[in-house]
């Protein structure tokens, strides 16, 4: 059993630091979705044909091998959502970037509220490109962008207020 246990030890390899994530105060989705931005877990084509499915590896719209980096900040259609926005370019350029000021924005009371909102940005971008994948409406960066928006405002205010929300709340 000693000897498991050493060779079991000796091939872990700790993987990013995620509690950042946790101390934003999201929604469990939106949580989930940027543990999953940081193990590069989305279940992008490129993932996925990585596991075996075969599917085209290209997206569908720009022709490019579509990984997490593509889906959320280098496809033609994300990046006109975050400028549509208002975030800043050095936030959304690419994936470490953009975990980068979410988990300093994680750390900072003044920048906590944006970094909820970025957050919830991207994973409406995600969830508008689930839609376009699946077949089913195409939704505009305006109307992402407020849905974004809207979710970022509600969990700001659970949390401002010390917590979840009850009926009478409402």
């Amino acid at each position: 059993m000693g000897d498991l246990s050493r060779i079991l030890r000796r091939e872990y390899e700790p993987g990013p630091d995620c509690a950042w994530i946790w101390r934003l105060e999201l929604h469990p989705r939106v949580a989930l979705f940027l543990w999953k931005v940081v193990w590069d877990r989305l279940p992008t084509r490129a993932v996925l044909g990585g596991r075996g499915m075969r599917i085209p590896l290209v997206y569908g719209d720009c022709r490019v091998a579509e990984t997490v980096d593509h889906a959320l900040f280098r496809c033609t259609w994300a990046r006109s959502t975050w400028r549509l926005a208002g975030v800043p370019h050095e936030v959304w350029r690419c994936r470490d970037l953009f975990l980068q000021a979410m988990c300093q924005g994680s750390e900072s009371p003044e920048l906590r509220q944006e970094a909820v909102r970025v957050s919830c940005t991207a994973y409406q971008i995600w969830l508008a490109r689930n839609t376009r994948t699946f077949g089913e409406r195409r939704m505009s960066p305006r109307f992402v962008v407020e849905s974004a928006r809207i979710q970022a405002a509600e969990l700001c205010y659970t949390i401002h207020v010390g917590g979840t929300l009850i009926a009478w709340d409402i």
